[in-house]
């Protein structure tokens, strides 16, 4: 288990859904991800992590983002 599903171990995969909804609200009344709107939210934060330098750009935070997502899975 990597570093992050050692910290959120004790939440489900619905209460991480639950975390994400206030920026997924705040998403949609600002007019974003009309036809795919969980893609398009996922893209617009990583053009985030390139305009802010996160390491690794888009990219980075891509990979590292899937790699916690596959951790946190049940079973």
């Amino acid at each position: 288990m990597d570093y992050i599903a050692q910290i959120w171990s004790d939440k489900t995969a619905a209460e991480r859904a639950d975390r994400a909804r206030g920026a997924w609200a705040l998403y949609g009344e600002r007019g974003g991800g009309a036809e795919n709107p969980v893609e398009d939210l996922i893209a617009d934060l990583l053009h985030l992590a390139d305009s802010d330098h996160h390491p690794g750009g888009g990219a980075g935070v891509a990979s590292r983002a899937l790699r916690n997502y596959e951790a946190e899975l049940p079973g």
